[in-house]
């Protein structure tokens, strides 16, 4: 419903100062009128075949891409590169290959578990979150409920993912995170999940220079280098 490419531009920062080749993705938000449940994931399929395509000409290289996402951005995140791992990215922008790794804090995987349970937050209320993204109450849409979620598009196909789930987070409920990270495991995914204690919902951008948010950069930057993911000079 509301950020942009820039929101996280703190951490951003700090992964480009280590040496990654960084790049933000910006995608259609929902408005009363429009409902973008089928168009954001439209646009960060676009946006990922234009980056593998175009990676080489900014010193990067395609076949080493990272995916990071918070929240709404965890959610697209995960079901892009889940969704090409199993052949179900068709986009007009290119084809769509699998990225090497995912790492997402927060990620809304369960949209029926943050509609019926999590807290609202002045300005952002969950029932109204989710059904301003799918464009109506989700039991009148179940197609739609089913085309977002992330347990969709689970399978032991799946690129390596952290997960990174803030123990008290109200808005995305932390146990849906946790209970999402245990059935990714059972389908055989491979994933990887760190709790982050006495930290909520977006708290790397509440706090960005928190004890939390600095433990949340150098375990990316953990995972990420344990799999040959890092910079040039890392390796």
């Amino acid at each position: 419903m509301t950020g942009s490419f820039v929101e996280t531009d703190a951490d951003l920062r700090w992964f480009a100062d280590q040496g990654w080749l960084v790049i933000s993705v910006e995608y259609r938000l929902w408005t009363n009128e429009t409902a973008t449940w089928n168009k954001a994931p439209e646009d960060v399929a676009c946006a990922l075949a234009w980056v593998q395509s175009n990676a080489a000409n900014y010193g990067g290289d395609a076949e080493r891409l990272s995916l990071l996402g918070d929240s709404a951005g965890g959610n697209l995140a995960i079901n892009l590169a889940n969704a090409a791992a199993l052949g179900l990215v068709d986009s007009d922008c290119g084809p769509v290959q699998t990225p090497a790794a995912v790492v997402v804090q927060y990620p809304a995987v369960d949209p029926l578990a943050i509609y019926e349970h999590g807290y609202p937050v002045s300005g952002f209320e969950p029932r109204m979150l989710v059904s301003g993204y799918i464009g109506g109450d989700p039991y009148v849409f179940p197609d739609r409920v089913r085309a977002v979620s992330s347990y969709t598009y689970l399978s032991n196909m799946a690129p390596p993912t952290l997960i990174l789930s803030p123990e008290n987070d109200g808005l995305v409920p932390s146990w849906s995170v946790l209970r999402f990270s245990d059935e990714a495991r059972i389908a055989g995914a491979d994933v990887e999940l760190v709790r982050i204690p006495f930290a909520s919902h977006v708290y790397n951008q509440i706090a960005v220079n928190s004890i939390g948010n600095q433990a949340r950069r150098s375990i990316t930057q953990r995972y990420l280098l344990e799999r040959g993911l890092g910079p040039e000079r890392s390796q």
